[in-house]
């Protein structure tokens, strides 16, 4: 449960966003430090190890974001699935009515008919 309110609790902006799949396309790409600041603060990144100690111009993407990409391609496909059967489920409903009136209302008129006589 923990995980999932911490990958709630991230919310990346556009350049985030693209940031860290250019961190993803190419680790030795050097950046700045207060434009990846906030994705190292999520734990989606990871300063490069180096002999010296840690590198923190060059990142890696931190095992945290496999469970994070994951998290919100499992939201996403939800979401898609709730807003996707609603209306089909309505249509099919509606349907039906419509196609149960339309039969059903030349019988009761000649019901009413024939019982008024």
């Amino acid at each position: 449960m923990e995980r999932k309110e911490q990958c709630e609790r991230i919310v990346l902006t556009k350049k985030e966003k693209e940031l860290l799949k250019q961190i993803q396309k190419n680790p030795d790409m050097k950046c700045n430090q207060d434009d990846v600041w906030q994705l190292y603060l999520y734990g989606l990144i990871r300063p490069m190890e180096t002999e010296k100690g840690l590198n923190m111009h060059h990142f890696h993407i931190a095992d945290f974001y496999d469970t994070y990409r994951d998290y919100r391609r499992e939201k996403r496909k939800n979401q898609f699935f709730e807003s996707l059967w609603l209306p089909i489920a309505v249509s099919v409903v509606t349907n039906l009515a419509i196609n149960g009136l339309q039969w059903l209302w030349p019988l009761l008129v000649q019901w009413c008919a024939s019982s008024h006589q």
